[in-house]
């Protein structure tokens, strides 16, 4: 008896500890990133586009609390009250984030929008929990965000 309280003592206390270090993100969405950004002291650009880089050069969960620079071009439109309507071709710095085990990733020539940071060069960060870029945007979340920016949200 005293076996078996001590056993389940210990598998609860190791299930506890796996699920303490699990990721834990609220569900990415543009409507938060857009007002995050607004809020921020820094500048932010909301772009449609693509990026081009060396996808070897991003981290992996092997490299856990590590950010990595990666040198990258952006080529789309920026978003202005009217929508994208500004062509923008610039080279960006790509940064991946970890958080623990997980890692921000991001896919060269997939479309994404993202918000960009224009304070010191410009940055697009992926973080583990992709709260500033979102791969493959949805038509609702173009308009989402088009709208935030016309209207604001």
């Amino acid at each position: 008896m005293a076996r078996t309280r001590i056993f389940l003592t210990a598998a609860t206390v190791a299930l506890m500890a796996g699920e303490a270090s699990a990721l834990s993100c609220l569900r990415p969405e543009v409507t938060r990133a857009f007002a995050d950004a607004d809020a921020s002291e820094e500048r932010y650009v909301v772009v449609l586009g693509t990026l081009t880089f060396d996808q070897s050069a991003l981290p992996t969960d092997t490299m856990t609390g590590e950010e990595t620079q990666v040198p990258a071009r952006f080529e789309g439109m920026s978003l202005t009250e009217d929508g994208f309507t500004v062509p923008t071709a610039r080279d960006v710095t790509l940064l991946a984030s970890c958080a623990g085990p997980w890692c921000g990733t991001a896919t060269a020539g997939q479309e994404i929008l993202a918000f960009m940071s224009a304070d010191d060069g410009y940055v697009i960060e992926v973080d583990a929990c992709f709260s500033q870029v979102f791969a493959e945007p949805t038509p609702e979340q173009i308009d989402t965000v088009t709208g935030c920016m016309a209207d604001g949200c």
